[in-house]
């Protein structure tokens, strides 16, 4: 029998959901104001040790509103968050912020991470990094089995960092797939509302500044686009291209 028992109100409470120490499980609720107006982010998402997930949408989606909640810099409505074989939040259980560690205690790694987490909350003009992930890059990203949650408008990035993309439209998820089929032809999107189309590059025109633009045929239209940055295109490239911005991404290189 123990010799002191902490009374109730100093009790931490416990949760009774299940907590799989190797899968990301949440289900967040919060109401926004965007710069569309009025939100409600409702997003429920099971994500594996170790997978990448990239989170598209327009902006006022809720994409980063996520973020913060997951990271908690921001408090949730309601919902779970039950991370690799521990309970963060657990609204209707009273659990609502995650577990805390002082910054001097934790592995180096995880130091890092915290410090770049830091310079990004402060929205900072100009934020100079020196190799910010080097401590989840390579082999040790591997060992580890980092979880990747990405934001990004760019298809392309998400196609080279992340085996799986979800599509996020006023607060809710719209799509949930691997990034080639998400974007491409026939994908979970209707292709007058995905982000991107899919096609291949005509011929290369040159445009009244003298900069190069790509006829490009795109799931039975065709448009003209300028190559993301970095890109080379050639006739016959199969292309990525971003309905927000006319920008052409090359299938070649990416997986």
């Amino acid at each position: 029998m123990p010799l002191f028992t902490l009374p109730n109100f100093l009790r931490r409470p416990r949760s009774s959901r299940p907590v799989p120490p190797e899968r990301l499980h949440f289900h967040l609720r919060k109401r926004l104001t965007s710069a569309n107006g009025p939100l409600e982010l409702d997003i429920e998402l099971d994500i594996a040790r170790g997978e990448s997930l990239a989170l598209l949408g327009p902006s006022g989606s809720g994409k980063t509103s996520l973020l913060r909640l997951l990271a908690g810099l921001q408090p949730a409505d309601g919902g779970y968050i039950a991370a690799f074989g521990r309970i963060w939040l657990d609204s209707a259980c009273g659990i609502d912020r995650p577990p805390r560690e002082r910054p001097a205690r934790l592995p180096g790694g995880q130091q890092q991470r915290l410090a770049l987490a830091r310079a990004l909350a402060a929205e900072p003009e100009l934020l100079l990094l020196d190799e910010p992930l080097s401590a989840l890059a390579g082999a040790l990203r591997e060992r580890q089995r980092t979880t990747l949650l990405l934001v990004t408008h760019d298809p392309g990035e998400a196609l080279r960092l992340c085996e799986r993309a979800v599509l996020l439209e006023a607060g809710r998820v719209a799509a949930d797939a691997p990034p080639a089929r998400l974007f491409g032809a026939g994908g979970p999107a209707d292709a007058e509302q995905r982000l991107t189309l899919a096609g291949r590059v005509v011929e290369r025109i040159a445009a009244a500044d003298g900069s190069p633009l790509y006829r490009i045929e795109a799931e039975g239209r065709t448009c003209l686009a300028r190559a993301a940055e970095r890109a080379r295109l050639e006739p016959g490239d199969s292309v990525l291209v971003s309905a927000g911005d006319w920008l052409a991404t090359p299938l070649h290189g990416l997986r």
